[in-house]
């Protein structure tokens, strides 16, 4: 085996991990073979974030609030992707498997930066384990809808 043969065959197993943007982490696993002669296949994998999954342009982010707040309706915080915190006001009934969508927070378009997708703020609500017998004298009587 030639020093050039091996110098190439290290060059070709290493792995490159480059941050292309605030956005992207992108991990390069450069292939050579004899179907992709000089080619560089590129395998991109987004970083799990914290608080927000990706559906194309929009985010989305999970806020967990409880049955008193879904059936009164509440004030909540929610953060952004970049770092800032939005006041959100819920009046009255949330049901579950809603989702309140805020225009504008989201990924920034990639032909379009200035332009950003939507942030789904998708509410999931903890019932409480139980309850005391005040509040579910109180239930029997709420409408059957």
């Amino acid at each position: 085996m030639s020093s050039t043969f091996f110098m190439y065959y290290l060059f070709i197993m290493s792995v490159f991990c480059l941050s292309t943007q605030r956005r992207h982490l992108c991990c390069v696993h450069p292939l050579f073979s004899a179907m992709h002669s000089a080619d560089i296949i590129f395998h991109v994998r987004e970083k799990p974030h914290e608080h927000f999954r990706r559906c194309g342009n929009n985010l989305i982010y999970e806020a967990k609030i409880t049955l008193k707040q879904a059936l009164l309706g509440c004030e909540m915080a929610v953060p952004t992707i970049d770092g800032v915190t939005l006041p959100l006001k819920l009046p009255g009934i949330i049901k579950p498997c809603s989702h309140h969508r805020i225009p504008g927070y989201g990924m920034p378009l990639t032909r379009s930066p200035q332009q950003r997708g939507d942030l789904l703020v998708c509410f999931k609500i903890i019932f409480p384990a139980e309850l005391p017998v005040e509040c579910l004298e109180a239930v029997k009587h709420f409408p059957d809808e």
